[in-house]
């Protein structure tokens, strides 16, 4: 009799037991965090950023002193990126209300390491056109005779970090460092005529070339 019974309470508790285990499963499962699929190394990513901040341009030597200050620089980065390389186009101007702009259009190739998510660097070597324009005009300047603008060859690096955001990680903000040397110098001559309290002309020599350097805020989509 007492045997009878000891089978019975046994064979009630495994019957007990069989449903708790089995929700305890379920609810491991159900906690279990989703595997995040790895990136594909040879998938090619589109990169897009616009860029704003203050730089310095080339020197410009009238009489052999320099009258270049900073002044607001935009650009905008055009790349792809597979695996830790990435390359594209770039382009950055160096404006000025009154006077000379530089523009810089050129190549940009170099890698990118991720750091512990979600922050980013990156070092792009550049190459390509300097382009010179508004040369010798100013806020009293009424006319320049000769040459206004001109190109120059010119190879730069830059070096960034960004902070990504968003789904996926794909949205950035983050900051540019870069420098521009012109491979060679160009001088213009000009003959100007200033008007203020009366005019005056005067022939002046512009030489164009040197470095630039630029600090930039940067926004953008680069997954």
């Amino acid at each position: 009799m007492r045997n009878t019974i000891g089978q019975r309470l046994a064979i009630m508790a495994v019957l007990a037991l069989v449903p708790a285990a089995a929700w305890a499963q379920e609810t491991d499962l159900g906690d279990a965090p989703t595997p995040v699929a790895a990136e594909d190394p040879q998938a090619l990513h589109v990169n897009v950023e616009v860029l704003a901040g203050l730089g310095y341009a080339a020197p410009l030597h009238d009489s052999g002193s320099a009258t270049s200050s900073p002044k607001l620089t935009f650009g905008t980065l055009l790349t792809a990126r597979s695996g830790m390389l990435r390359a594209g186009l770039s382009l950055d101007v160096v404006a000025a209300l009154f006077g000379t702009t530089v523009n810089h259009a050129g190549v940009v190739i170099g890698a990118i390491h991720d750091f512990e998510a979600p922050f980013r660097v990156e070092l792009l070597g550049e190459g390509g056109i300097a382009y010179y324009s508004n040369v010798g005009h100013d806020l009293f300047v009424q006319s320049v005779n000769g040459p206004s603008s001109t190109s120059l060859p010119y190879l730069g690096a830059r070096l960034g970090a960004s902070w990504r955001f968003g789904p996926a990680r794909s949205g950035l903000v983050g900051v540019w460092l870069s420098a521009q040397s012109d491979l060679y110098t160009r001088t213009l001559e000009q003959d100007v005529t200033t008007c203020l309290l009366g005019c005056s002309t005067a022939h002046q020599r512009e030489t164009l070339g040197g470095i630039s350097a630029m600090a930039s805020v940067r926004l953008g989509f680069a997954p």
